[in-house]
């Protein structure tokens, strides 16, 4: 059996995590623990920081040691795990830079941000819902009393009374509010562990949408690659060995090279348009009353003469029509960008995507008629 590549792995991985969480049946912590082996595929040192993090906790006395407060702070973002308390509304008229200190801070806006790891809240959110079912009123009650008794003497004589301590409806209060400061609790718990949740999850939904993405633009690659080596190779090789001399230099870190990959791409249309429509030295009519110079160095010109010939049909020519147009508009940004290649200084960015362009333009010139 064929070894799966690492892209293969990732994009198997993804799916069986997406279905986790659709199908919510394991814990948010066993999930993690596959999405840590998913950063680890993908090489991802801090996604792999933040997921530790979330299995161990963000207290800072108990941070691994390879990450470090800043990194720990930095990765709580992801989580949502900031929170913000906001301070008193100091009265009228009081200036709180005047006041102490201590006094300051009760006005002052604190931001911090939840330690406890998703084991722990898991466990916690666990434990109050049992407290909850276990806090109902009791079935039977004895009023507690408080009896008092004095002794005979002056004018009182002895005797004794009873007051009642706590009556069955403050035993309910106190039951009822004990139920409150706990739901609010586990509301809070709850929110934090979805919006964690979420957060895991919208990272899992991207490396997906990342890999099919790259295998469709891989796709688009590879059609425009079978387009260039089955058709355009026949008729025009030399600009294909350009290509490839252009392709070769795109790894280099040497400026020269760059500058020599952007005048291949020059060279590659101009073999093109050589092939496709060679040199004339009187005008050419294009369009309604258009002419255009197709001699020798108007290489740009004789491509659009070649597009305008090979479009057939009034119907087509108006489908095309702005198709033409955008197709003349990138001839003329890579000869401008490979004049900026040889005039001036150059950024990698910029060859890369001269070559792309080129590869690509040359690419849909191949779906039409070829004459």
């Amino acid at each position: 059996m064929q070894a799966k590549t690492k892209n293969e792995e990732i994009s198997a991985l993804t799916e069986e995590i997406l279905s986790d969480f659709d199908l919510n049946t394991l814990p948010l912590e066993n999930i993690i623990s596959k999405c840590k082996k998913l950063a680890r595929l993908k090489n991802d040192a801090d996604v792999l920081a933040w997921l530790t993090l979330e299995l161990t906790g963000y207290d800072e006395k108990s941070l691994p040691h390879s990450i470090t407060r800043n990194q720990a702070e930095k990765v709580a973002h992801w989580s949502g795990r900031y929170t913000i308390l906001k301070g008193l509304i100091p009265p009228q008229g009081v200036d709180v830079s005047k006041l102490p200190p201590e006094q300051q801070e009760l006005y002052e806006d604190k931001h911090w941000y939840y330690v406890q790891s998703v084991p722990q809240l898991e466990i916690l959110i666990r434990t109050s819902e049992e407290n909850l079912k276990t806090l109902v009123p009791p079935t039977s009650f004895t009023p507690s009393v408080d009896k008092r008794s004095w002794g005979a003497g002056g004018f009182m004589s002895e005797g004794s009374c009873e007051t009642v301590k706590e009556t069955y409806g403050d035993v309910v209060q106190k039951i009822q509010n004990k139920k409150l400061e706990i739901q609010a609790t586990l509301t809070n718990h709850k929110t934090l562990l979805a919006r964690i949740r979420d957060a895991i999850y919208q990272y899992v939904y991207r490396v997906s949408l990342s890999i099919k993405f790259g295998n469709i633009s891989e796709t688009i690659f590879e059609q425009a690659r079978m387009l260039v080596d089955q058709n355009f190779i026949e008729k025009c090789p030399a600009a294909i060995q350009q290509l490839i001399a252009a392709y070769d230099r795109l790894s280099s870190n040497n400026p020269e090279e760059w500058a020599q990959a952007l005048t291949s791409c020059r060279r590659i249309l101009k073999t093109f348009a050589d092939t496709v429509f060679p040199k004339q030295e009187t005008l050419y009519s294009y369009g309604k009353g258009k002419e255009l110079d197709v001699k020798e160095d108007k290489y740009i010109n004789r491509i659009w003469a070649f597009i305008d010939k090979s479009t057939e049909g009034e119907t087509r020519k108006e489908y095309l029509k702005s198709r033409v147009n955008d197709l003349g508009n990138r001839v003329e940004a890579l000869y401008n960008l490979t004049n900026k290649g040889v005039h001036d200084k150059i950024e990698q960015i910029d060859v890369n995507m001269c070559v792309i362009d080129t590869y690509l333009f040359l690419g849909t010139l191949l779906q039409m008629k070829l004459k």
